[in-house]
């Protein structure tokens, strides 16, 4: 060859190219194999919880109780509503706490949320996850299932 390198060399370095791109393409395997080996923990459905007389909540109230593994906060707005989360902050499952002043706090690392759960201030990105919770025949009942609206099936 006219530029210097012999057959032999040119070989060398696709080998250590082949080699390498193997390599890159082999990085994911263990993590593949973790997901797809590891046993998968099913998490039992509870049953619905009654909570107390729905007079016992009055506007303005919380209330903090375990449901199963969940710590879950009750909250009652000052127009009436009834709200449930499971207080384990969507950034590092911390335990939240409810500051009177209308916010959930992370003692963790400062993130703080609404009293519809959303996120105030970061690191949390995503907001409290929210309960089913509802009054029937002046009962309060927490359900196991995620809370949803109209607008958010859309």
């Amino acid at each position: 060859m006219q530029d210097g390198t012999t057959a032999e060399e040119r070989r060398g370095l696709l080998k250590n190219i082949l080699y390498g791109a193997l390599a890159l393409a082999a990085l994911p395997l263990p993590w593949l194999g973790w997901k797809f080996l590891k046993p998968q923990v099913q998490r039992r459905k509870l049953a619905p919880l009654d909570i107390g007389a729905a007079a016992d909540f009055s506007a303005g109230s919380y209330r903090r109780i375990s449901y199963g593994d969940r710590p879950v906060g009750i909250l009652r707005s000052a127009a009436g509503e009834l709200r449930a989360f499971d207080l384990r902050c969507t950034h590092a499952n911390c335990i939240v706490n409810w500051n009177r002043e209308s916010e959930f706090v992370c003692p963790c690392h400062g993130g703080r949320f609404d009293a519809e759960g959303r996120v105030n201030l970061l690191p949390p990105e995503k907001p409290l996850l929210r309960l089913d919770i509802a009054e029937r025949e002046g009962r309060v009942i927490l359900r196991d299932e995620e809370y949803s609206t109209a607008a958010d099936q859309i």
